[in-house]
């Protein structure tokens, strides 16, 4: 196999990963609304991981977005740029 095509082949499943773990970010941010305090054990760890593993990307795109009321667009914006380096990426 080609090593530039298993490089590609790589970053493609990073970023389907990450743009999971956005998607999956997005749903547990309804947590709170649906169950109260104190959360199970399995579920706050996911919460945790998921937030640690998107918070480094998402920060900056929500500093740089007009403030909507409680509506963040930082996960669209986001997915959307990760959409189109996979498709610049599988160009090449």
């Amino acid at each position: 196999m080609d090593p530039i095509v298993l490089i590609k082949q790589i970053v493609n499943g990073l970023i389907w990963l990450f743009v999971i773990a956005i998607i999956a970010r997005a749903i547990l941010s309804f947590v709170p609304l649906v169950m109260r305090p104190p959360y199970p054990f399995f579920l706050e760890a996911i919460i945790r991981v998921v937030v640690q593993i998107t918070e480094p990307v998402m920060a900056p795109v929500r500093r740089m977005l007009p403030s909507l009321g409680g509506l963040d667009l930082s996960p669209m914006v986001v997915i959307i740029v990760l959409i189109v380096v996979q498709r610049y990426i599988n160009t090449l």
